[in-house]
């Protein structure tokens, strides 16, 4: 409890209007319970009572207190449970991060089957940084503002800060500019890059990736690359801008509206799924293995 216990004793004497009254309710002798009496005045330096031979009144700071002490008693009792509650929630939820490049919807169609198996399982979602590489990344939220996110894996996961759960591979596409003819187009033919731009992570970032510029640079020689970091908004604003091509996968449709991502006539992928601490709590362990279990095997 949140409060003084010997409250308890306070306003059962003040209710029954005596000692000897309040202590048979609780089965003690009076002089037993005139010492949880005793230890409270002294507790709070207060004089609650006036004792005389013929009973017990309360004096004015008695009064005061008697006053306050059942809202304490009823504010400590709703902390406790409230906290408890909270308890029990935090326990059934995982915070997922999102941002537009590391959407959770697609995480959330994914891990329909176990939600719906688990109506206790609570997904909360939580607003991250588009960027990798800032001190607010979501490899650094990991662990304390969210539980996990979903994306893309680089090979060395981040330089081995984390961990991942693959759900799925997803093919590589290529957005382009909507003003450009090659956005009409149901797929590109690699043919149909020549001598235009394609912007690209910088090498040794991804090795899926990596397989692809090495067959451009050794077979397109005529498709340029410009190599970029671990994308963010402003490498797609760049892309617009300079009305070039971008690798890119259907998770990252809504990243830019001037842009249309176009299939290509190719088998490239790329691991997508959940990321994760290398030191997870319990619950977010006994959540990767409910999904490792139902949702990937």
């Amino acid at each position: 409890m949140l409060y003084n216990s010997q409250l308890n004793y306070f306003i059962l004497a003040v209710e029954e209007g005596s000692f000897t009254k309040a202590s048979k309710k609780l089965f003690l002798s009076p002089a037993a319970f005139i010492k949880h009496i005793n230890k409270l005045e002294e507790d709070l330096d207060i004089t609650l009572f006036n004792r005389t031979p013929t009973g017990i009144t309360l004096t004015p700071a008695g009064e005061t207190v008697f006053k306050a002490a059942k809202q304490i008693i009823a504010l400590s009792n709703q902390a406790i449970a409230s906290a408890k509650s909270q308890e029990t929630t935090s326990n059934n939820s995982i915070k997922v991060g999102n941002s537009l490049l590391y959407p959770s919807q697609p995480l959330f169609d994914q891990l329909l089957p176990i939600l719906n198996q688990n109506p206790q399982l609570q997904l909360q979602v939580v607003s991250i940084s588009n960027s990798t590489d800032t001190q607010n990344s979501p490899v650094n939220m990991l662990g304390n503002q969210i539980d996990i996110f979903a994306g893309i894996f680089p090979s060395d996961m981040w330089n081995h800060s984390c961990q991942g759960l693959k759900l799925a591979d997803l093919p590589l596409r290529i957005a382009v500019p909507r003003n450009k003819d090659l956005a009409n187009k149901k797929q590109l033919e690699l043919s149909d890059l020549q001598n235009t731009t394609l912007f690209m992570v910088e090498p040794n970032s991804t090795q899926y990736i990596d397989v692809v510029r090495h067959q451009l640079e050794k077979d397109y020689p005529d498709i340029k690359i410009k190599t970029v970091p671990p994308y963010d908004i402003d490498t797609f604003n760049r892309v617009v801008t300079d009305n070039k091509l971008i690798l890119t996968v259907d998770m990252w449709l809504n990243a830019h509206p001037s842009l249309k991502t176009v299939p290509v006539n190719w088998h490239y992928t790329v691991p997508w799924g959940i990321v994760y601490s290398l030191h997870s709590s319990k619950n977010v362990e006994n959540f990767i293995k409910d999904v490792d279990d139902n949702i990937v095997n």
